[in-house]
């Protein structure tokens, strides 16, 4: 009887065989390469959402420094501070007016004390991710725009005109990557309310 119970627990500890652990490395890998790929399309699926915030969080910024009276070079600027953004550009700034018209990014002065930190939608300044850019400027001039925050109110003007008395009283920035071809609105009202779209 001893015999029989030994030989029962015996065949009942037999391992894997060699086809059963292909079979699962086989599995394994599979599920493995199906989620780097889809891992790869989230990544590009996600930049410009990413970009977009960022662009948000940025224009934020900069409101906050025209409340905050942020100096530059041991002054506060007289005209606030703003965003200059270039249509088919992957990078923009913010800056800070010294005075060189209401509410409005002067390029004659561009390099110069105005300005305060060049941006890019994705990676670092001289870094840049060409793949997004501004695609679009609706409530700026042709071209190029550029919003400014002057306190204490805030005024928030878009190219020197105030924002509340133009005839726009909002502003919309479109993004556009050209890898999907998708594209993401940031508006900017004449309270300085900054959405992502």
């Amino acid at each position: 009887m001893a015999k029989i119970v030994n030989k029962r627990i015996k065949d009942n500890l037999t391992g894997f065989t060699l086809v059963e652990l292909i079979v699962s490395i086989a599995i394994l890998a599979t599920i493995s390469g199906l989620f780097l790929a889809n891992y790869s399309s989230l990544r590009k699926r996600a930049g410009l959402p990413a970009a977009a915030n960022k662009l948000a969080s940025d224009i934020r910024m900069a409101q906050s420094y025209a409340l905050g009276a942020k100096k530059i070079n041991n002054q506060i600027p007289v005209g606030g501070w703003g965003v200059y953004f270039i249509r088919n550009l992957s990078a923009y700034r913010i800056f800070a007016d010294n005075g060189s018209g209401p509410g409005k990014f002067a390029e004659e002065h561009d390099g110069q004390d105005d300005d305060y930190r060049v941006l890019c939608f994705a990676g670092d300044a001289g870094n840049c991710n060409d793949n997004i850019t501004v695609s679009t400027l609706t409530g700026f001039k042709p071209g190029s725009g550029s919003v400014v925050f002057l306190p204490p109110d805030p005024i928030v003007y878009f190219d020197g005109d105030q924002a509340a008395k133009g005839t726009d009283p909002s502003a919309r920035i479109t993004l556009t990557d050209s890898t999907t071809g998708e594209t993401k609105d940031v508006t900017i009202n004449f309270f300085g309310l900054v959405e992502v779209e």
